[in-house]
Parts: structure tokens; sequence; C-alpha cells
């Protein structure tokens, strides 16, 4: 269930910068205003627990595998 809203949320943000990526041709991120520079450090601490969380799951997985 956490792995589930962590990657929920992580999208959400995904599509968010996307938008604001295409709309204002900013697409390297280079013009960023203050609450997209924000926006995009909160996703990237999100994408960071999200392989955290994988790797535990899979670490549980692997370990019950042998």
């Amino acid at each position: 269930m956490l792995r589930s809203l962590v990657s929920s949320i992580c999208m959400d943000y995904d599509k968010s910068l996307t938008n604001y990526a295409t709309i204002n041709d900013d697409k390297f991120f280079k013009n960023m205003p203050p609450e997209i520079e924000d926006m995009h450090k909160r996703r990237t601490k999100l994408f960071d627990l999200l392989m955290r969380i994988n790797k535990i799951i899979e670490d549980k997985l692997f370990k019950l595998y042998e």
C-alpha cells in the first residue's frame, strides 16, 4: 500500500512537471520558477523513496525464493 501511494504521488509530479516543461518550452528545467523547482525536488525525494521501497520488497522476495 505504501509503495502504491508513493508511486501514485510520484506519477502526479511527473505529469505536472511534464506539463510545465511542454507548456513553457523548458525541457531541461533551466528556468524553473521556485514552485516548480520545489516540486522537482519533492519528486526526486519521492522517487528515491520509491526505489528504496522496491529494494526492500525485492530483497524480501528473494529471501522467500531461497
